[in-house]
This record gives C-alpha cells, sequence and structure tokens, in this order.
C-alpha cells in the first residue's frame, strides 16, 4: 500500500538548496529516502515559492527537480477551490490579531482541512503552523 503524502515548499527548498541550511537538508535527504516511492503530492502554491529566481539560477538543482516532477507517483495539487478562502482567512486573522499565517500557508491548511483530499502525511520543517489541522484530520507530520 502507498502512503498519500503532503508537502510543503520548505521541504523542497531544504532538499535542493543545502546552503540555505545545512541541518535541514540533511533531514530532508533522510525524508526523502523514505518516501521517494510513495505518492508525493505537492500543491501548486508550494512551487511558486520554491521554484523561484534562486532556484533557477541553479540550473543543476532545477533540472533534478523537473525530473522528480515526472515520476509517475509525483502529482500536482491544484488550489483553485482553495485560494479564495484561504485569502479571505489570511485578511481576517491579521484583522483579528489571531495567528497569521502566509498565504501560502493558509493555502495548504485549506487543503489539509478537505476531507476530500486524501493524504496520510505532511511534510514540513514549520510544524506549528499545521498541527492543530493535522491533529483534526488524524495526518501525521514527519
Amino acid at each position: 500500500m502507498n502512503f498519500n503524502i503532503l508537502t510543503d515548499s520548505c521541504f523542497w527548498i531544504a532538499l535542493f538548496d543545502p546552503i540555505s541550511n545545512i541541518q535541514e537538508h540533511q533531514h530532508a535527504l533522510s525524508v526523502v529516502d523514505d518516501i521517494v516511492n510513495e505518492n508525493i503530492l505537492i500543491p501548486w502554491p508550494t512551487l511558486y515559492e520554491f521554484v523561484n529566481t534562486r532556484l533557477a539560477r541553479r540550473q543543476d538543482n532545477l533540472l533534478r527537480f523537473h525530473q522528480f516532477l515526472r515520476k509517475p507517483n509525483v502529482h500536482l495539487i491544484d488550489d483553485a477551490k482553495y485560494k479564495n478562502p484561504a485569502l479571505e482567512k489570511t485578511f481576517e486573522q491579521t484583522k483579528f490579531k489571531y495567528l497569521t499565517y502566509s498565504l501560502i500557508d493558509q493555502v495548504l491548511r485549506e487543503m489539509i482541512l478537505d476531507p476530500n483530499l486524501k493524504f496520510d502525511f505532511l511534510v514540513t520543517f514549520n510544524k506549528r503552523d499545521f498541527e492543530d489541522v493535522c491533529a483534526k484530520r488524524g495526518i501525521i507530520i514527519l
């Protein structure tokens, strides 16, 4: 049985940009070994955050990531139904001084709360941003 694993952009940044944080890079290397044969779900907004100018200038890393995306067990998750509610929650939380999340994190939170999006694990280094919504769905944070 393959698991479905939702990934946050910080995981991809740590994996493909070892200079940013060597400790997170080492952790990402061990995680990727564990998940490489599972169903990997990549939300579109995380691509916008990760595939940025910095990565584009590192052609070897960009090409490695492109090859990874082409694997049959890697699936891009459309954010169309999540982005408007996420945007509203981002403004609402700021207005009333709740905890604030980036728009990308808010979209991921909406995805996590969607019972129709089936996944077993979330890979992130920002555990505090997602532990409440993951607990509601019984999602394990790697």
